[in-house]
């Protein structure tokens, strides 16, 4: 079988995969609400596919692209080392890691997107009813106000550290 094969079997396993799972994940997060104090209204049994689109927009391209990759490029490390470098034969598995690197690469924007628009509707929910552009910019300044805050305060004290680090070395010298 060729790549593009390749990719349509994965991509296929990832619908059937995110079909079958999706309700158990629906599931599971309901009944995790529910034990902290969320009632939930009963919506009906398609409900719980809900959100199947948006893992499939994610899933697909990834595992499409993560499969095929992995086992052609196994396979050409193998043959390769085969006849070249047999010592590099039982760590063809380990250099797969290549092929997800290159899945993730390629499907971080969709993630990134995926992430920025499920984060503006639950801010902006949390503000107000309607989103304009002033509720939106408002909601991602605040956003990025908070992370700027929290990840300063994490890393002031070891950048603090490794400044006074490098002085007393530059002054020993």
């Amino acid at each position: 079988m060729g790549f593009a094969e390749r990719s349509l079997a994965a991509a296929g396993a990832a619908v059937v995969s995110a079909i079958l799972v999706n309700p158990l994940d629906v599931a599971k997060t309901r009944l995790q609400a529910q034990a902290a104090g969320v009632v939930y209204n009963p919506e009906g049994l398609f409900r719980l596919w809900r959100g199947t689109g948006a893992s499939l927009a994610l899933a697909v391209p990834t595992v499409g692209i993560y499969l095929p990759s992995y086992d052609l490029l196994r396979n050409w490390i193998e043959e390769y080392s085969d006849h070249n470098f047999a010592q590099l034969r039982p760590y063809a598995s380990i250099l797969g890691s290549i092929a997800r690197s290159l899945a993730c690469i390629t499907c971080s924007p969709i993630e990134l997107a995926r992430t920025r628009m499920q984060t503006r509707r639950h801010l902006t929910g949390l503000v107000c009813d309607k989103s304009n552009a002033a509720v939106i910019l408002g909601a991602n300044f605040s956003a990025g106000f908070i992370a700027g805050v929290i990840s300063a305060g994490a890393t002031c004290p070891l950048d603090v550290a490794k400044t006074r680090r490098q002085i007393e070395a530059s002054v020993e010298l």
